[in-house]
């Protein structure tokens, strides 16, 4: 059985960050990585970094969200109508 990755991209952003990678080595490490060490960082990082990025982005919409909502539900709290025959 093949073990699903926990996120993917399209070959245009693995590309993309693939550069960024690269550049960001060479720049603060000065390393020039080759393609294939370059692609196996980028998995690593992905393994093991990207559900926490992941999970963290979760938990910031979910608070977003029940905040929106909170608001919502006061908007329609507002339209709500009395019974005047009370």
């Amino acid at each position: 059985m093949v073990k699903k990755k926990t996120i993917e991209f399209d070959e245009l952003t693995r590309e993309q960050l693939l550069h960024a990678l690269k550049k960001y080595v060479l720049k603060e490490l000065d390393v020039d990585l080759g393609n294939l060490p370059a692609q196996f960082l980028l998995d690593f990082i992905v393994e093991e970094f990207g559900p926490y990025f992941y999970n963290q982005a979760l938990n910031d919409t979910h608070e977003w969200l029940a905040e929106r909502f909170a608001y919502l539900n006061d908007d329609l709290f507002v339209l709500t109508k009395e019974n005047s025959k009370a």
